[in-house]
């Protein structure tokens, strides 16, 4: 699962192409998994820190969760 998420992040400027349901699906819960344990902390700890490295994860993310939403649907399209 972690070596599909880092596939997907290195091909993170990358909308050519195509992805396949288990690279989506991996990026997706490593996102999703990364982003409630920062809120849980931050809701824990309650000093800003987490809550500020969230959004700069969230940041790193946006583009390359782009491109493979992109890269996801040319697949679904072009597969029929």
């Amino acid at each position: 699962m972690i070596g599909e998420y880092v596939k997907a992040l290195r091909r993170g400027v990358d909308f050519r192409g195509r992805s396949n349901w288990p690279e989506y699906l991996s990026f997706f819960v490593v996102n999703a998994s990364m982003s409630l344990t920062l809120s849980a902390l931050e809701g824990w700890q309650r000093d800003g820190f987490f809550g500020i490295l969230a959004v700069v994860y969230g940041l790193f993310v946006l583009v390359p969760g782009l491109a493979i939403t992109t890269r996801l649907i040319r697949f679904l399209v072009t597969k029929g």
